[in-house]
């Protein structure tokens, strides 16, 4: 099991950072999104370090995975409001 602890769970708002290395140049960057789950909530298997798979709010918002924690920023801890936005999306689909 890793020693190191997740930093973002289901539901909080993070911006993405503005810029992605080389080898994820094909991954959006510099938008806000709502946190679906890390690979370990989504996959039952422990990521090291942990990887999050997020719902992108861009003008057609969609599901985007796997962002590296170091990428990503809090801006809004509340979960239950990122949780209606989710859910909204999900009835939308």
């Amino acid at each position: 099991m890793s020693s190191l602890k997740q930093k973002y769970f289901r539901g909080h708002r993070i911006k993405i950072q503005n810029t992605m290395p080389s080898y994820m140049s094909h991954f959006e960057c510099g938008c806000e999104a709502i946190v679906q789950g890390s690979y370990t909530d989504l996959c039952g298997k422990t990521d090291t370090p942990p990887e999050y798979s997020l719902l992108l709010l861009t003008d057609e918002p969609h599901s985007s995975s796997w962002y590296e924690e170091n990428q990503l920023t809090l801006i809004d801890k509340n979960r239950d409001k990122g949780e209606e936005i989710l859910q909204q999306y999900k009835e939308e689909e």
